[in-house]
């Protein structure tokens, strides 16, 4: 291994253990968790569903015209979003976990429709809130994490999302296999993006976590 690959691993991997170092704040910790178990939930389910339609005799033109429905829904939730979230009175957890809770009970529902047109109505509802999600996922980050953690927390999320694919992706599979049932493996998946909006419920006990914990700090530096 040459002088400079050397130089360059060194410093990924100082800079992967500052990136981790965040990980010791609880908002963090939910940040990185909450989106991990969202995107295993969310991208697992869209690849699924061709083949569940298709098991339930349904054809792949129809699974098209449903995916494609929803990513127009995600289209313009991102766009609204974005928008609205210029507003004094825009809530960014609120809405952020509307969009969490749309998605898991669309999910949900979507494993229990038999008909195509109600198929379709959920998956533009899954679209309405991963668009929700997604467009405020960044300013989420600088919300509760200040714009000088945006990087480390970013960084951190990425490697624990990293893991999640590895860890959680394949239990899906296995469900799948054990069970023969697509709807149980979507219950699971449904249960993924469920935790992600619990974690977020404890998002203000976490904020006063940090909070008394810099106060402590604080007095200790000046004492």
């Amino acid at each position: 291994m040459g002088v400079g690959l050397r130089a360059l691993v060194g410093r990924v991997a100082r800079s992967t253990v500052a990136d981790l170092r965040i990980l010791r704040s609880p908002r963090a910790l939910i940040i990185a968790f909450g989106c991990t178990f969202f995107i295993n939930g969310l991208y697992s389910f869209v690849m699924m569903v061709p083949f569940a339609m298709q098991t339930a005799g349904h054809s792949l033109a129809d699974a098209a015209y449903c995916i494609s429905a929803s990513a127009v829904a995600n289209l313009v939730m991102r766009v609204l979003g974005s928008v609205l979230s210029d507003y004094a009175w825009f809530n960014m957890r609120i809405a952020y976990m509307t969009g969490l809770a749309l998605t898991a009970t669309s999910i949900f529902a979507f494993s229990l429709l038999d008909s195509v047109p109600w198929m379709m109505a959920a998956m533009i509802t899954l679209g309405l809130g991963v668009g929700t999600t997604m467009s405020i996922y960044n300013l989420v980050m600088v919300r509760f994490m200040g714009l000088e953690n945006l990087a480390p927390t970013f960084g951190a999320s990425g490697l624990v999302l990293a893991i999640g694919f590895l860890a959680l992706g394949p239990l899906v599979g296995m469900i799948r296999d054990a069970t023969g049932s697509y709807s149980v493996s979507m219950w699971v998946l449904s249960g993924y993006v469920y935790i992600s909006f619990v974690l977020w419920v404890f998002m203000p006990a976490a904020q006063a976590h940090d909070r008394r914990r810099a106060e402590k700090e604080a007095e200790e530096t000046t004492s």
